[in-house]
């Protein structure tokens, strides 16, 4: 066993991001898998939506994130916030 630090921080370029799967498991027959994401800016590709199978739990843990949604107000979240985000629900960074 080995305790692992969230804000162990990797240098990320500008306009990038870095996905790490922290867990992956089956539980009660449904698959949960936990990422942390590093992001420096990073943008949605121009028009390109998520549209995705799944619920998504976000959490910004530092600096600052906007999801916009299709024909929704966008939603600016910061250090603390926490957002889920309905599967199908389409949506951009």
């Amino acid at each position: 066993m080995k305790a692992i630090n969230i804000y162990k921080n990797r240098r990320v370029k500008k306009g990038c991001e870095i996905f790490e799967t922290l867990v992956g498991k089956k539980i009660f027959g449904k698959s949960i898998i936990v990422e942390k994401i590093l992001s420096n800016g990073a943008i949605s590709p121009e028009g390109f939506w998520y549209d995705q199978n799944h619920d998504e739990f976000v959490m910004v843990l530092s600096g600052s994130a906007r999801i916009a949604f299709c024909k929704k107000k966008a939603i600016t979240l910061k250090a603390g916030d926490y957002l889920l985000i309905p599967k199908h629900a389409r949506h951009r960074v």
